[in-house]
This record gives structure tokens, sequence and C-alpha cells, in this order.
């Protein structure tokens, strides 16, 4: 209870009342009451550090006492709000004041206390908690970072503290990204010294292992006794604070989240971490503990005590004092990494988003490489590889569009870019390397022939439907047996299953074409011996291109595809969207085919594009 700064003398006189009858929480709060009186009436007399003090010995006091309650219940949480503000009374008497930080995450709100040190920080730290000790408990923790000029960002994670409470962020959201969140709060302040680790004390060891796992801007991590893989244990205190966690879930739902949560076998670190084990630990085994040694891509350092508790509060003093050095060691500025270098090189990009761009792909790039510890031999293979995607590209084909593609980037690259509304994007694909001859509604894209006539028609609008004339629909597709006219110059004209057409005053296009063919994307070049080695088919299902643009909205790359087309569940690209898959019609009314310039029987499909105002 020291440990997390209950004053000794109140440790006694809680024992006491503890023996007589008094409940536990009773006591903690006569003991928080008569400390914040005291620390009242030392602010009046002018003595700051110890109204400070006083304030802090209240706190702990207060935090105890909602202890004695696992679940939210009205005396909790009313208790962790006192235990909060008592918090904040004695921030505001800290040089420099303690920062109440509130983050939004998701539909609720993440809570912390930053405390910064005198002077420019160093780095800053993130602790956290578990189950039941959060954000404010580790101000001891704190104490010996501040004295070796790092800040402290105690954080109250998914499922803990006020974040639970009054924020409503509970532990089945997605818990690394919840601590990126932190890391972004932390890296966005230029005074808080550009360097990040994160600490994490019994069941927050493994969110802190987890998230530097996920988060390489995290350069060093502490796991204080946690299980990479935790299970429930038995016992009716654990259980219920795993349950009030997930706000009141049934076992198998703690499980099952547990299991989401853990330290996956395929995660790697590749900042520095350090295990911190108690030999007497009655909880977490080193066993438990060993996979995040296991997970470091560098730095792996165990600090064992033989006869530590769980998280090592027997030596709490002298684990703080330990643990600090190793950050400052592993945070220090004059511990320059080659990642450190090479970053600190772009330092002075003067366009903002190149700079972001380049420090992005330089710490994603390392991380990957110091999670695949490749062989030179493999490493010039890489370089073959890319070479040969590059000697690959000419005027008429983008062999590293197609890496793109098979690789799922150009969809999530269209996802992260497309809206809400309108028309769903999706990928451009490595054919629109030509320009679209400039053809009158109604032409024919296909200049080989209509064995399989098809006609398209459509409306070009804005969300209401409202009609956008004279907006431009650029299309594009393969011929029947699957090919582009850049692919098969001998056989197919250049323009060929291409047309630019500008719809009329009511927003209407139309066109003849062919029944396009699922086709398997070009498998001659470096990206199809990747999809030969993965044993991964090349093909894509049939499907027409368009891009709409009209002056005022935002342009829409996007596809309709055949409803009957093999390949819909399985395409090469990852580019099929249920909203874009269209019924090719057969109709066989000889005065409609007769009105389209076609002979029956043939297929119809209508597609109505909707453009979002720029």
């Amino acid at each position: 209870m020291t440990d997390s700064g209950l004053a000794p003398a109140d440790v006694r006189r809680l024992r006491a009342a503890t023996d007589a009858g008094t409940p536990w929480d009773d006591a903690l709060v006569a003991i928080a009451d008569d400390r914040a009186r005291a620390a009242e009436q030392a602010l009046a007399a002018g003595h700051v550090a110890t109204a400070q003090q006083g304030f802090r010995w209240a706190a702990a006091a207060l935090l105890f006492a909602q202890m004695a309650f696992n679940d939210d219940s009205p005396e909790r949480t009313a208790l962790y709000a006192r235990f909060t503000a008592t918090v904040g009374r004695a921030g505001a008497l800290a040089e420099p004041a303690w920062e109440h930080v509130t983050l939004p995450f998701g539909d609720g709100r993440l809570h912390g206390w930053l405390l910064r040190p005198e002077g420019e920080a160093r780095g800053t730290v993130i602790v956290l908690g578990g189950q039941s000790g959060w954000g404010a408990t580790y101000l001891r923790a704190a104490d010996t970072l501040l004295a070796r000029g790092l800040a402290a960002f105690l954080v109250e994670g998914p499922g803990q503290g006020e974040s639970r409470m009054s924020g409503g962020v509970l532990l089945d959201v997605d818990v690394r990204a919840a601590y990126s969140a932190f890391v972004d709060h932390v890296l966005d302040d230029p005074t808080l010294g550009g360097r990040v680790g994160i600490w994490g004390n019994s069941m927050g060891g493994l969110f802190a292992g987890t998230a530097a796992a996920s988060d390489p801007r995290i350069g060093a991590v502490c796991v204080n006794g946690a299980p990479a893989r935790p299970r429930l244990l038995g016992f009716r205190t654990f259980d219920e604070q795993a349950a009030a966690m997930l706000g009141g879930a049934d076992a198998a739902a703690v499980q099952a989240n547990f299991d989401r949560i853990a330290l996956q076998p395929d995660d790697r670190i590749a900042g520095a971490v350090l295990v911190v084990h108690g030999g007497e630990d009655p909880i977490v085994s080193l066993e438990e503990q060993q996979p995040f040694l296991d997970a470091a891509l560098g730095v792996a350092d165990l600090l064992e005590w033989a006869d530590g508790d769980h998280t090592i509060y027997r030596h709490g003093d002298e684990r703080n004092a330990v643990v600090a050095d190793w950050f400052a060691d592993h945070l220090a500025p004059g511990r320059a990494t080659l990642l450190d270098e090479v970053r600190a090189s772009f330092a002075g990009t003067p366009d903002l988003r190149h700079r972001a761009v380049l420090d992005a792909v330089t710490r994603h790039v390392h991380a990957l490489v110091r999670e695949l510890r490749p062989t030179l031999a493999e490493w010039e293979d890489a370089i073959g590889f890319l070479t040969a995607v590059g000697q690959k590209c000419d005027d008429t084909r983008q062999e590293f569009v197609l890496l793109s593609d098979v690789l799922g980037v150009s969809m999530l690259v269209e996802t992260l870019n497309g809206g809400e509304h309108g028309t769903e994007s999706t990928v451009l694909g490595p054919f629109h390397m030509t320009a679209s001859p400039r053809r009158a509604l109604g032409d024919s894209i296909s200049e080989v022939g209509l064995d399989r006539p098809c006609v398209v028609t459509g409306t070009a609008g804005d969300l209401d439907g409202q009609p956008l004339g004279g907006a431009t629909v650029d299309v594009w597709q393969c011929d029947e047996e699957g090919f582009y006219d850049v692919q098969r110059p001998d056989t197919q004209p250049a323009g060929n299953g291409r047309g630019l057409f500008r719809a009329d005053a009511d927003g209407a296009f139309w066109f003849r074409t062919v029944v396009p063919s699922h086709y398997p994307i070009p498998t001659d070049g470096p990206v199809g011996a990747l999809l030969r080695a993965s044993e991964r088919h090349p093909y894509r299902p049939a499907h027409v291109h368009f891009i709409a643009e009209a002056d005022g909205f935002v342009p829409v790359t996007t596809h309709v595809f055949v409803a009957d087309s093999p390949y819909l569940d399985s395409d090469a690209v990852f580019a099929v969207k249920p909203g874009l898959v269209r019924d090719f019609t057969v109709v066989t009314d000889p005065a409609e085919a007769e009105r389209y310039g076609v002979t029956a029987p043939f297929r119809h499909v209508h597609f109505d594009l909707r453009l979002v105002p720029a």
C-alpha cells in the first residue's frame, strides 16, 4: 500500500480500524478526510509543499477505499471521482503543475495525468496499471522519472479508471490503438523530448507490450508482472475486476477478450524490452512473461527479485529507481540508434507532408527489417524483385500499380480517400495508361465487333440525384476474351474498349460495348511470379471501369461488376464491393435492340454515378 502512496502511519491506522470492525472503505475515507483537512490547513498557512503531500496521502487513501468494490457501483464511482479531484488538488500545487489530460477515442474519452520535469524533458514514459490500480496510483513511480529528467504520463486506458467510469471506454475496443493515442499526444508536444517509453504494471504490462509491438514509435517498454496470454485465475477478486473492465461481462466473454488482446505469436517489439519479475509472484510466472522477451528485436533485459512478490511491491522504491534508470538510459538523446540518425537526417525537410512521409516510411521499413531479419541474400533478392518490377513498366504497363493492387494497398488507399457518401470508389487498375478517345453518346467503344453486345446506361448526379449535365465519364474495359487493347496491340486497335463521354443536360450517358469477361491480371512479370509463389490465382471478375468528373465535385474512380461473373468473392486485387455489383440483364426485345443499335439478344446494365461536392 505504501508503494502506491499511502502513508505508513495510515496503514497502521487502517489495520487498527478494520481489526475493530470498521468497514475497509469507511476507515480509508476517514483517513482521507483527516489528511485533506490537514492539507487545507497547511495551505492556508502558506506551507505549499506540506499541503501537496497531504493531498497525495488523502488521494492514496481514497484510491484504496474504492478498491473495496470490484464493480462500478455508485459508491465506487463517487469515491473514484473524489480520488481524481484530490489528485487534482495535489497536482495544482506541483511545479510544474500536473495536467489532467482528456483525449477523444471512438465514442468515449481517455484520461490521464501528465507530469513534467523541471526544465526540458529528455523523453516521456507512459505509465499504466492493470485491473485495479490506474493513473495516479503510480505517482511514486512518476517521482523517480521526474528526478531523471523524464516526463511521466500516468494514463488510464480502456477499461480503467476515469476512462471507464466517466469516459465510457471499456476493454472491448482496439486496445493497441488506444495506447497509440496516448503516444500521439506525447509526440504532438515538442516539449516532451520526442522519445516515448511505456511502463506497464500487472495486467498493464500486457497492454504496454502489445502497444510497443504495434507502435514502433515506442522506443522502450517495461513489462512488470504481466502474462503474455492472460487467463481467468478462478479467484473472485481477479475475475470480478476482469469482468468490470468489460462492463460486467460473463466469464466466457472475458476469456474471449483476453484471447483477443493477448500478445500474438507473430508480434515483434522494435524498441528495447525490460521484463520485471518477482520470484515469489503467486499470479504470474516467468514463463508467462517470457514471450515479451522473445518478441524483442533488439535489447531484451530481465530484472528479477528472487523474493519479489507480484509487481515487486516489497521492493517498490528500489524497483522504481532501477526501472527509471533503465528508461533514462534507453530514452537518452545520446543513445541515438541507426533509425534515430536516419530520421534526424530528414528532420530539416521543408515540406511538412514530405517530411512526415519520409519519417513514417523510414520507421516502418526499419521495423519490418528488424522483424524479418533478412539475410544478405534475401535482401539482394528483395532488391532484385523491386528492380524487376520497375523494368517491367513501360508506357502501357504499370507493374508497380499491379504490385500495389495484389498487396491490397491500392484498395486501402481508395478506401481511406473514399467518402461515406456517393458512389463507392475502387481501384484504378494498371491499364488506365492511354487516353480514352472522345466519343458521342451512344457510340460503341468496341471497334472489333459486338459478338456479345451490351448496352450501358446511367446518369451522373449529385448526392440528391440532381443531374450533373456535362459531366465527363471515362470508361475502359477488356474485350470478350479478357484482354485490354494495350495487351494485344496486334489484334486490337488503340482505344478499343475505351471511351470518354460527356453526359447530356439531364446527366444521362449511354454507350454500346461487349460484355466484359473475367480475366487474369498479367502474370508474365515479377508480380505474376509472386502470385505463383504464394499459390494465389490471378483472376479478376468481369467489370467495366469508370472515372466520373464534374466541376465542383470530387472525381470518383469505380467499377461496375457483372453479377454472374466468377471470382466476385476472390478478386485478385480485392476491389469488389457489393454495392458495385449489378445484373447485366438479358434483353430479347427487337424494338429495344433497334433503339440502341444492337442486335437481340443483348445485355443491359444501368449504373448511376453519384458525386460528392468538393
